[in-house]
């Protein structure tokens, strides 16, 4: 976070860019720079805004924008393509990665953020800015008067933290570790915070358990006198097992074609066989299509390798469809958007042959680099998004590739 006025910044590293962590680093911020600004300028991130409407109106993220409202600051958003309107914001993000990040060596997110802290508080905000020609700290303490009070953290809470069921072994898992928590609380559904290297559980006011911040998913953290008295057995009574009547399923409807097509009775049976070897085999899609495609074989006179094969491309294609879902997911794509939505009209500087040439993908199987190069806010970052789902002459997954300046 950088202040319009006295450009004093403040640096926090966090894993996740959710929500929560997005509204606990500004309750951080606020607290290190000693109080709240009147309003805060963001570039369209989806912790702030989902997106507009037809008629250009916001949707906010609800949750941000109630946090807004109650800490007391206005929300804003920078002009889409407006490089001007992020300038301060921009401007510091860069200098804190050429400054301040090829000199640290941490051990763990706490010791990293020390550092961050340690190196605003040394070097960023008691250095003579380059665009105010004065020292951060000293405008701050004009400047602070002018802030609003920060609401303490008991009133904020309920946006610092968030829901999680416990597990039935006593454990709730959350950022990818185990945290335990007393036996009681098994199938209830707590509230989880981290607050300067530790996991806090809440249950509603009552803080529950306080556990180390795992430096890594995979760990395990026990809770002391976690199954302290736990009942042995469970002297409940069991509920008897008993008979279940089930509806009797509708009758499926097939044309009689399809008894001429497979034999007969004994066809049937074979097609029956043919129907579980192909749920055996994982083949879905080839399942709930087989019907149809014997009924167009049976009125068009189908060949049966032409019949095997139109059963077959569908479930290829099918799968060819979850594959690419599920490597676009795995792209971390900042959004997907479609090349036949963009207004080639706004930007007309923009060579729309290039650009469709260019969508192709030919550069990949080539393995040649493209380099998108242009000054920041001109929309660099959604072309990748626009070409991830165009047809390529390759088989390879989707991947997001960075812009240069």
């Amino acid at each position: 976070m950088t202040l319009g006025w006295s450009r004093a910044c403040y640096v926090e590293l966090v894993r996740r860019a959710d929500t929560a962590a997005f509204i606990q680093c500004h309750v951080n911020a606020f607290e290190y720079l000693g109080g709240v600004t009147g309003r805060c300028l963001y570039d369209n991130a989806k912790v702030v805004t989902l997106g507009q409407d037809e008629a250009g109106r916001v949707d906010w993220n609800r949750r941000m924008l109630d946090f807004a409202m109650r800490v007391g600051f206005e929300i804003r958003l920078c002009q889409p393509y407006r490089a001007q309107t992020k300038g301060k914001v921009a401007s510091g993000v860069k200098y804190a990665r050429r400054n301040m990040w090829p000199s640290i060596r941490f051990t763990d997110d706490a010791d990293l953020n020390r550092q961050a802290l340690e190196w605003c508080d040394v070097v960023a905000n008691a250095r003579i800015h380059g665009t105010i020609h004065r020292v951060p700290w000293e405008m701050l303490d004009e400047e602070r008067p002018h802030l609003g009070k920060l609401p303490d953290r008991a009133t904020l809470a309920p946006y610092l933290r968030e829901d999680r069921i416990v597990s039935r072994d006593g454990f709730l898992s959350w950022e990818g570790a185990l945290y335990g928590v007393h036996w009681k609380w098994v199938d209830a559904t707590v509230q989880v915070g981290q607050r300067q290297g530790t996991v806090e559980i809440w249950a509603g006011s009552e803080r529950i358990a306080v556990h180390p911040r795992a430096p890594e998913p995979g760990q395990r953290f026990i809770l002391p006198g976690q199954w302290s008295g736990l009942p042995r057995s469970d002297d409940r009574p069991r509920k008897e097992a008993v008979a279940v009547q089930v509806p009797i399923g509708e009758v499926e409807r097939r044309s009689l074609d399809i008894y001429e097509l497979v034999g007969g009775r004994c066809g049937m049976i074979a097609l029956e066989q043919a129907r579980q070897h192909l749920e055996t085999l994982g083949l879905k899609q080839a399942v709930e299509v087989l019907d149809n495609t014997l009924d167009a074989a049976a009125n068009r006179q189908l060949p049966y390798p032409e019949m095997l094969a139109v059963l077959l491309g569908v479930e290829v294609a099918a799968r060819r469809q979850r594959y690419l879902t599920t490597r676009t997911r795995l792209a971390h794509l900042p959004f997907q958007r479609t090349l036949e939505q963009f207004d080639f009209a706004f930007q007309p500087s923009i060579d729309e042959r290039l650009v469709k040439e260019l969508a192709n993908l030919a550069f990949v199987a080539e393995a040649t680099n493209v380099l998108l190069l242009g000054p920041p806010g001109v929309g660099r970052p959604t072309w990748p998004s626009h070409w991830h789902s165009r047809p390529s002459r390759t088989d390879r997954a989707p991947t997001s590739y960075g812009p240069t300046t």
